[in-house]
């Protein structure tokens, strides 16, 4: 084969072999957007069918019963454990206007480790009846004991003080007596131990409407509440959560992670000093002012709690019910002329 012929062959395969190339590339590109298409449809389609089903607001109902346990909020406590796990969280005052939160856990969610667990108030028993629930305390005011003992709420009773130690244990690497704990095991145990029934009809609850941030509003960036030490938190867009702060700094818990909602209530009732110690009565019956936060706006409205109705409700000052966002539900019981920072 002469030079000419050769270079004019050589040249022929080379063609061919660009020409098979691309076919390759083509094919393999094709394919590979096909494959790529298909995985984000897959990958999208639980959050799209949740969209679906959370375009209308939804009514959460209580299909086990509740626990709620009384975790103390003090600088010796900390850090608290659990309180993340809970549906709902009231944040009371106390003595001293240290305040003192009522978890409500999900029977089915509770974390592994709980507490500091700390004594009742009437005020939290009057919240924990709300759900039928298993009470979980340690010890208590004389008249929240009585109240207890002489069986004025719908509850059950679980109290470290009174036969049931068995269903805490104490962590001797903090100071008693904010040293009380309970778990997951400890609770489940105690309802097999002691025959608790499951709840014989649901119980219902709010309703819930999946987030919807409004990206051409403002929206409010801090809100203070006043107790003794200030509750502080801080919208985080991205997040479309509340931060928790105290005292200038992030409020974790006993993983490192921030204290955080996705609603925060503000509940105004009258709160009275009833003795020398510092004890309160707190009205958690009738109605009130309430401002809820959530998605960065806020939403003016009054609470209420009818005798018929053992729930306490939220409404808009229309009269419609306010809906939360999926998360926790973060209420705070202030005093009728407290002023509440937002901005």
């Amino acid at each position: 084969m002469s030079c000419k012929n050769f270079y004019k062959f050589c040249q022929k395969i080379i063609g061919q072999l660009l020409i098979a190339g691309l076919l390759v590339f083509l094919f393999f590109s094709l394919s590979g957007c096909e494959f790529n298409k298909a995985s984000k449809s897959e990958t999208n389609q639980p959050q799209e069918l949740e969209k679906i089903t959370q375009k209308e607001p939804v009514l959460f109902n209580w299909t086990n019963r509740p626990v709620a346990i009384m975790i103390e909020n003090f600088k010796k406590a900390r850090p608290i454990s659990g309180l993340l796990k809970a549906r709902i969280v009231y944040e009371a005052p106390v003595e001293a206007d240290i305040t003192r939160f009522l978890a409500i856990f999900q029977k089915d969610n509770l974390p592994t480790r709980i507490g500091p667990v700390r004594s009742a108030r009437p005020y939290f028993l009057d919240w924990a009846e709300e759900y039928n629930s298993l009470f979980v305390h340690a010890g208590g005011s004389p008249s929240a004991l009585r109240g207890i003992r002489d069986q004025a709420y719908n509850i059950y009773n679980l109290d470290e003080i009174s036969q049931d130690g068995k269903y805490f244990f104490r962590d001797q690497d903090k100071i008693s007596p904010h040293n009380l704990y309970s778990s997951n095991e400890l609770i489940k145990g105690a309802f097999n131990n002691k025959e608790i029934p499951e709840l014989n009809n649901n119980i219902s609850g709010w309703y819930y409407k999946e987030n919807t941030k409004n990206p051409d509003k403002d929206l409010l960036g801090v809100l203070k509440i006043k107790y003794r030490q200030d509750a502080v938190w801080k919208y985080e867009k991205d997040l479309n959560r509340y931060l928790r702060y105290e005292n200038g700094a992030k409020l974790l818990n006993d993983k490192d992670i921030q204290l955080n909602t996705s609603n925060i209530v503000i509940q105004k009732t009258k709160i009275q000093q009833i003795d020398d110690i510092g004890r309160k009565s707190i009205k958690t019956k009738g109605s009130g002012e309430v401002i809820v936060f959530k998605n960065g706006q806020v939403v003016n409205g009054f609470w209420e709690k009818l005798k018929g109705d053992k729930k306490t409700r939220f409404y808009k000052k229309n009269g419609e019910e306010i809906i939360f966002s999926p998360g926790i539900v973060w209420i705070h019981i202030v005093s009728e002329d407290s002023e509440v920072d937002y901005y």
